[in-house]
């Protein structure tokens, strides 16, 4: 059954008030996505220099990463609830300065312990960020949801993308604190835009009414499809080099090539943005855009098992970045905009399924490839995309959550 905003009053008139906020807390919530896809690539980023100033193995780097999104999980539930029961500023702020201390804390520590809590302070800052950025999108206009998570999610691989480009640069020309200074005052900078501007205000908070979001079906099957989907970007995040190297690349061309599969999918987050600006999509079509793109992912993948064509294996991976670009800003926006007033703890409940399957699935993919195939293994990540697309067809036809 299809629906339409206009089924929702509350809705509708949210959409007709996001004018009154004005254009400030719009770029503070891109500002904060491009802040979060900071902190999600600043450990990966700096791992070779941190385990060269720390005389630790590979193993002890990836246990840091681990320890970040460990501790991320239940911290993205929580702010969700602060900023739904206190307002934005609650968590913006505090968000910013946190993140920028957990870098000054990485980059001026002398031991592994230190850079452990680092870490830990890093998943507190991120996920206050995080949360911030990706339900204002939503609720400053939650009838064009889905649109403004797809242009706004854009900022997150451009802060993703930022990290390593400029570390590798400052490297060769600052000493490693320094290095973590400059990021820590890039994540200063939205501080300036963030206390002028005005939020949505926090509405009434039960927590009875809260936790009932946190097994709520509707937010459930919306995190498991995520929770797939983290599988398959984890997946080629973390495994397509090494799939490009088994088809005959050389290294420096596998990583180019990785380049060329995250900017395909940040251009297919702009083509959908697009699409829908152009209601050449609608907002409520979400789940059969998601369930359409999750079995073009899941044909590709299949492709990229069998290819032996080099040319063959490149195509079917940008087609696969084109096709996962959407996904996730989709089905958050579709998700979000039906809990208004609390938008804050489901995203974290869903956001914290989603980094499940982000950790679970590429490690399983790890371990196959380990011993048998990257090949071998890339059919558990086209099973996760056959997964994703099942779920978008339960989310599509769901009845919608009580208001």
């Amino acid at each position: 059954m299809m629906y339409h905003i206009s089924h929702f009053p509350v809705l509708t008139a949210a959409a007709e008030k996001s004018v009154e906020f004005g254009f400030l807390p719009n770029v503070v919530a891109a500002l904060c996505v491009f802040g979060f896809g900071m902190v999600a690539a600043l450990i990966g980023a700096i791992k070779l220099r941190l385990a060269e100033r720390l005389q630790i193995d590979d193993a002890r780097v990836g246990n840091l990463i681990m320890v970040w999104a460990l501790a991320s999980i239940p911290m993205i539930v929580v702010v969700g609830m602060l900023s739904d029961k206190f307002g934005y500023l609650s968590i913006i702020i505090p968000g910013l300065i946190v993140t920028a201390a957990a870098m000054l804390l990485i980059g001026s520590g002398k031991t592994y312990a230190a850079v452990v809590v680092g870490a830990l302070v890093l998943a507190v800052g991120g996920s206050c960020v995080n949360s911030a950025g990706n339900t204002l999108l939503v609720v400053l206009n939650p009838g064009k949801g889905v649109m403004r998570q797809n242009f706004g999610n854009i900022f997150f691989g451009l802060g993703a993308m930022t990290v390593p480009l400029l570390t590798a640069y400052l490297f060769k020309r600052m000493k490693f604190p320094a290095v973590l200074g400059a990021l820590a005052g890039i994540m200063l900078l939205p501080l300036i835009l963030s206390i002028p501007s005005s939020y949505p205000a926090a509405g009434e908070f039960l927590l009875s009414e809260t936790l009932k979001r946190l097994v709520d079906p509707f937010v459930l099957v919306g995190g498991l499809a995520l929770l797939f989907y983290a599988g398959v970007e984890g997946s080629m995040g973390g495994w397509l080099t090494t799939f490009f190297k088994d088809a005959g690349f050389q290294e420096g061309q596998a990583s180019a090539l990785l380049s060329t599969f995250w900017i395909s999918l940040l251009s297919g987050r702009l083509i959908t943005a697009l699409l829908l600006a152009g209601n050449v999509l609608s907002e409520d079509q979400a789940p059969w855009v998601v369930l359409t793109v999750s079995l073009i992912i899941a044909t590709m993948l299949l492709v990229m098992s069998a290819a032996r064509s080099k040319p063959l294996a490149v195509v079917a991976a940008i087609i696969i970045g084109l096709s996962a670009g959407p996904v996730f800003p989709t089905s958050i926006g579709f998700i979000l905009k039906r809990y208004p007033g609390q938008s804050g703890v489901v995203f974290g409940a869903v956001f914290a399924i989603l980094m499940i399957g982000g950790a679970v699935i590429p490690m399983s993919v790890g371990h196959v490839s380990k011993a048998s195939s990257i090949r071998k293994g890339l059919l558990i990540v086209a099973a996760s995309a056959v997964m994703l697309a099942v779920m978008s067809i339960i989310l599509g036809v769901m009845p919608l959550p009580e208001e």
